[in-house]
């Protein structure tokens, strides 16, 4: 990740703020929740696997995300603790995929298409 890309999310959190703020002055409740940021599995997962490789401190990696370290510690946490049902989780989802394309050939067997 270029040095830009973080400049550019703070650019915009700045820019989206000070719109706010030019209304009252200050932001209400309602405003403050629809500013949280949700995050992907998918970026979670890559955030924790570079903290789990101590190639760099959790800060360093939070600082470059623009994430909260305590936020990043409970996600790495979470896929600590939860490692071995990771794998069975997968497992059943394959067992559940397969059971429910051999009830869909059984139906299309039935209806004789």
């Amino acid at each position: 990740m270029s040095l830009s890309e973080p400049i550019r999310k703070v650019k915009h959190i700045f820019q989206d703020i000070c719109g706010k703020l030019s209304g009252s002055g200050k932001l209400s409740g309602s405003e403050k929740r629809k500013m949280k940021k949700t995050h992907t599995p998918e970026f979670k997962a890559k955030l924790v696997l570079n903290v789990l490789k101590e190639e760099k401190t959790l800060s360093q990696i939070a600082t470059e995300y623009i994430i909260n370290p305590t936020m990043l510690s409970k996600w790495r946490g979470e896929v600590i603790a939860g490692r071995p049902s990771i794998f069975r989780k997968e497992i059943s989802e394959a067992r559940l995929r397969a059971a429910y394309e051999q009830k869909k050939r059984n139906c299309i067997h039935k209806l004789g298409v």
